[in-house]
């Protein structure tokens, strides 16, 4: 029943950013955008993420370091989803 609530959920929030990516795009550039955004993301904060939490809490053998590093993250992303918003609204796109 855990996986079917993940999948669920992981389902409700790649919908709308695949929608929005979708729009922000050219459609002549469309599809290299979308992975080059997603591909990067998971490549850059993902992957790398256990080894600055594992140094932070090695370091001050605190799981605080370890959660402001994560509301960093997260405040980026939030950020960065709201120039993409507003990017996307100044600029019109094209339909295929």
């Amino acid at each position: 029943m855990l996986w079917a609530r993940a999948i669920v959920a992981t389902s409700a929030d790649e919908r709308p950013n695949a929608e929005h990516l979708s729009q922000v795009f050219p459609v002549q550039t469309r599809y290299t955008g979308i992975s080059l955004a997603y591909q990067t993301g998971t490549a850059v904060f993902a992957r790398t993420t256990p080894m600055p939490c594992q140094y932070l809490y090695a370091r001050t053998a605190s799981v605080i370091p370890v959660i402001l590093l994560g509301i960093a993250y997260t405040l980026l992303s939030v950020g960065s989803a709201i120039a993409l918003l507003r990017r996307s609204s100044e600029q019109p796109t094209t339909a295929a």
